[in-house]
């Protein structure tokens, strides 16, 4: 008897210390995920612009009052080498309080651009349009738009206070240099160089 109760002793020993043991190891796991979460970093990334272009354009109004963007030229900021300039027409419908209507447009549907200046640009079958010449630091690009050149308007607006909006994006790629591949960096980045 005097053998159970010390074995049962011991037992009750070694249990509370496995217990003390098992619950030192939950705490000290609990501290260090606490310390590993609070001093690490958290992910910074933050990508790098370089504004290259600066896209300008002036608001005309016609007969009827409305608003249009005429002149639209990109300007080459001093960004220290030559390169090429695409830009796009992005329209949507916005009403006066600058919110814009859910639904995409599309040219040839809901508007055209009848003419642009194709003796400086070209309209690729990408949508987008090229600038022919390689520009250096400074430079601009001759307008897009021109001042007898207009978007015409195809479709009604989708409700009232609405209103067609043409936003213009432009970027540009270096244009001297060739890719591992050898291939030049517009036609590499593009698909398209349209000095060729």
């Amino acid at each position: 008897m005097k053998k159970i109760k010390k074995a049962l002793k011991y037992s009750a020993v070694y249990l509370a210390l496995a217990a003390a043991l098992i619950s030192a190891m939950m705490l000290a796991s609990v501290i260090a995920k606490y310390f590993q979460s609070s001093l690490s970093e958290s992910d910074r990334y933050i990508p790098g612009t370089y504004n290259t272009l600066t896209v300008s354009d002036i608001v005309g109004t016609d007969t009827d009052g409305k608003k249009y963007k005429n002149d639209v030229t990109a300007a080459v900021n001093n960004c220290g080498y030559s390169v090429l300039v695409r830009a796009s027409l992005i329209v949507t419908w916005q009403n006066s309080s600058g919110e814009i209507y859910g639904v995409p447009l599309s040219e040839g549907v809901d508007y055209e651009l009848e003419h642009f200046n194709s003796d400086h640009w070209i309209k690729h079958t990408d949508g987008y349009y090229y600038y022919k010449e390689v520009l250096d630091s400074g430079q601009t690009t001759a307008p897009l738009i021109r001042d007898d050149q207009k978007l015409k308007q195809l479709a009604d607006p989708p409700g009232a206070g609405y209103s067609m909006h043409v936003e213009i994006i432009a970027e540009s790629v270096q244009a001297a240099g060739e890719t591992d591949v050898g291939v030049n960096a517009a036609a590499d980045a593009w698909g398209f160089d349209p000095t060729e």
